[in-house]
């Protein structure tokens, strides 16, 4: 994954290519309007959109397409509509920055507003570990 080192949102679209920065310039337009209190942020080294609840949505531009990061939930909401596209667990992407369907990128955008981020998994140990100190080991001489 590409990740910008830029401070800014607008920092961060100096970076990219004439073409990608007007992709990046529509996303920053609909999420004004489509992500009502949320705020713009950098993200992951990417341009961020952070709201109430710990929501967030992230947009970044990587070598071979533009990644839009929901989160899981919001792509199992919007399944059928997602039928046949690049997806990831909680990212959907496009390879082709002109084929980009603003209007399903509006609908996302608006259940993202509105959907509780899902809680981090805990995570696993492996089995026999514990949590606790390891024990001194002894040779045998």
């Amino acid at each position: 994954m590409v990740q910008s080192r830029a401070a800014t949102v607008d920092g961060y679209l100096a970076e990219q290519s004439e073409e990608r920065r007007e992709v990046l310039g529509k996303v920053r337009a609909l999420a004004g309007r489509a992500l009502p209190g949320f705020t713009e942020a950098m993200r992951y080294g990417m341009m961020g959109f952070v709201g109430p609840g710990e929501r967030s949505v992230t947009v970044g531009s990587q070598v071979q397409y533009v990644a839009f990061y929901l989160g899981p939930a919001v792509l199992e909401a919007h399944r059928e509509d997602l039928r046949g596209l690049d997806r990831g667990k909680g990212c959907l992407r496009f390879s082709n920055p002109a084929r980009i369907d603003w209007g399903l990128i509006e609908r996302l955008f608006r259940t993202a507003a509105v959907t509780d981020p899902a809680p981090e998994p805990p995570r696993r140990r492996a089995a026999g570990r514990s949590a606790g100190p390891r024990p001194a080991r002894h040779r045998s001489a």
